[in-house]
């Protein structure tokens, strides 16, 4: 059992929870709520792709599918495609 991606993905999972559901968007590095269009289906977007880097954290924890070194990059591949989105999308 890998520890630090079980509660890497505990992590993620918490933060789903607060920004996607509770609509928490404090919790974003670099929000400016002044300049996002749509501030709800933004706190969607984020709680979503963070539910599902968690759940994917969490079974790699119990399961070895993949290397940390293979899945950590892809991740972040994503969030950085997020983050132009984003921009591209829904910041004025």
């Amino acid at each position: 059992m890998d520890y630090g991606a079980f509660f890497l993905g505990m992590i993620f999972l918490v933060l789903s929870y607060v920004v996607g559901v509770k609509k928490q968007t404090q919790f974003l590095r670099g929000y400016n709520q002044h300049r996002v269009r749509d501030q709800k289906k933004l706190a969607e977007l984020i709680g979503s792709y963070s539910f599902v880097v968690g759940i994917l954290l969490v079974v790699s924890g119990f399961v070895t599918f993949a290397p940390m070194q293979m899945i950590l990059p892809l991740i972040v591949l994503g969030y950085l495609l997020l983050v132009v989105y984003v921009n591209v999308r829904m910041v004025e």
